[in-house]
Order: structure tokens, then sequence, then C-alpha cells
């Protein structure tokens, strides 16, 4: 077992606060193993919460309430979701009947997951109801990384897809097992006209949603104004603008901070893009020495400090960055590849 000490120097690391993560933990039966560890910032110190659910145990995300972690437990071939309390505690499977659940989503409400699987060599997104028990299949993708994302109220999952080469954005209604159609059918492309590289990413509170659109041989960076959730609407979303150009861009999971003041990216020369979104002023943060790419924003609680995985040329960790005074720490040490980084919300 791993055991992480980090110093505190300054205004590095916040006051509080604990990340959740996925971390390279040796080889069982030739296989390679991670597992899941909570680090209480405050204290700089990580324990395993996640060790005896599978051969490895990855994609931690918490609840919004912060009292569960969804997990993906790979056993073998087959990968299965999981909750588990913050203490390691109270472990439950989700979605039995499904040997592949990857890259799972907390619904706004903490009542639902959803997350990709695959049936039959298609890809799908599901969705679980973690009070009834019950999953449903929601709609057949064209992606191998679809980045299914909730609507605000929870009444809508958006997802990218593939059609004529292109990536498209469709939605689907979550209530879509209660229609006479069921959910197969109740998929409905967004924003027709336009190819985009991501899901939307919405601001708290959902008023304003980013995403990267393909115009011409290049990608861009683009924010829109939010009316109403069901973006299949033309009268939902309007005022689409660029806010930067991204086609330098490698990371297209743009991070809002929880206060929606600040947008945070990284561009291909592993330098974090700090936008202000009141100014639209973009901070450069500086390059890490030796680091060869960056990816994985979350933002702390108290909208100050990001999260991210770095790659070296011999491992992978997880660092912390004040965004304010742009002072940089190490948070893993001891094992070579470090994933996943997710900051506790704080308690509603």
């Amino acid at each position: 077992m791993f055991v992480y000490l980090v110093i505190r120097i300054g205004s590095i690391l916040p006051d509080g606060g604990e990340i959740v993560f996925s971390t390279y933990d040796g080889l069982i039966n030739n296989r390679a193993t991670n597992d899941l560890y909570v680090m209480d910032v405050d204290q700089t110190l990580a324990f395993p919460i996640a060790k005896q659910q599978g051969n490895s145990n990855i994609e931690p995300r918490w609840s919004p309430d912060g009292m569960q972690i969804a997990f993906v437990a790979r056993n073998n071939k087959r990968h299965y979701l999981y909750v588990i309390d913050p203490l390691g505690r109270n472990a439950r499977l989700l979605a039995p009947d499904f040997d592949i659940s990857l890259a799972p989503v907390w619904s706004p409400d903490g009542k639902r997951i959803a997350f990709v699987t695959s049936i039959s060599r298609k890809i799908y997104i599901a969705m679980t109801d973690l009070l009834t028990g019950q999953t449903y299949v929601m709609s057949e993708v064209n992606s191998a990384d679809p980045q299914p994302t909730w609507s605000p109220d929870g009444d809508y999952l958006f997802y990218v897809t593939s059609k004529n080469e292109r990536a498209w954005l469709q939605e689907v209604r979550t209530d879509c097992a209660t229609q006479l159609n069921g959910c197969q059918n109740n998929a409905v492309d967004v924003l027709s006209d336009i190819a985009v590289s991501s899901s939307p990413v919405w601001s708290q509170g959902g008023r304003e949603i980013v995403f990267d659109w393909i115009n011409d041989d290049h990608v861009e960076f683009v924010s829109g104004i939010v009316n109403c959730f069901d973006l299949h609407q033309d009268y939902c979303l309007e005022s689409l603008k660029t806010i930067a150009s991204n086609q330098n861009r490698i990371d297209s999971y743009a991070a809002w901070s929880p206060n929606s003041q600040y947008l945070a990216f990284i561009d291909v020369t592993s330098h974090i893009q700090v936008m202000n979104r009141a100014s639209g002023i973009i901070d450069s943060k500086a390059p890490i020495p030796s680091i060869l790419y960056m990816h994985g924003l979350t933002w702390s609680p108290d909208s100050k400090h990001l999260t991210f995985e770095a790659e070296s040329t011999d491992r992978q960790d997880i660092y912390v960055m004040n965004v304010v005074d742009n002072t940089t720490y190490r948070l893993t040490s001891k094992s070579n590849h470090n994933s996943d980084p997710s900051w506790r919300p704080l308690p509603h």
C-alpha cells in the first residue's frame, strides 16, 4: 500500500478539501492493478478506499453532494460500475447485467448515473437509477468517445456521435423510458448544421455553455447563452460566438470554475489557459519543466486551485496549481502512474 505525504508550502495547497484519484498499485497475476485513493489535502495524507472490487479501479467521480464516489472496476475484460462511500465502505454494484460500463457521469441531483456501454460491439449511452436499480439503454452512438453530459436540470443527456465522417452533438430526454417510443428512437440532433468535437460544458446554474466546433479546417472555442435546456429547440440557445481560437488545443474538455468566473483549458504547449469570462482575458500559466502532456483539469470548490494529470517520460502524476499566484506542486510521488483526479464538492 502506498501512502502519500505532501509538504504544504505557503498558499500552494488549499485549506481543506479532498481529492479522489486512481493510482497504479503493482501487478497481480501479471495484470496491472489500479486502486482508488482519497487524499485529505488539509492533512496531506492519502488512503486507499477501493481495492477489492476488481483487478483495477479507475475513473472515480464524486457525487454532487460529496457523499459517494462512482467508479469503474475492471476485472479481466469486464468493466463494472460501482458506488462507494468516501471511507471505502458500502460498495454497491450498479447495472450488473452490463459487462462494459465506462465514463460514469452523475446527474445533478445525484440520483442517476449515465455511462458508456458496449453491446454486441456497438456503443451506447446508458443510465442507471440509484433509487430503483433500473438501468436504461438511452441511445446508440457512433463514437469511441461520446462524452456524455447532463443538462443542469437533469432532463437531457448530451453526447457526441459521428455521422457522414463528422462529429455531431445529440440529445436524448432522460425520461424516455416512460415515453411511448422508448429511448432508442428519442435522440435528436443539436445544432444540426455545426460539426462539434466536444459535448457542452455548463456554467454553474446553466446560463452559459461552451463547446468546441469545427470551422473549416480548425477548431474554435464557442460560447452560447442558454434560455432553456432543450438545445434541440432553436430558441433555447443564442448568441453563439467564438471566444478563443483553439486550433492548438489538445484537451477538448474545458473546465468551469464552481463560481463560473473562469474557464480553464490546456494548449498543445502544455500551458494551462485560464479565461476570465467577464473580461475575456486569457491568462497563460507557466509550463512545468519536463512535462510532456497535461489533461484532466478539475477545479477546487473555492475556485482558486486546479488539479490535473501531467505526464513526463517515465511517470504520470497529479498536480495542484494555485491560479491566483501561479504556484504549482506535485501531489503524488510514490506510484509512477496516477490519474483521474476529482475534487470533493462542498456539502449542499
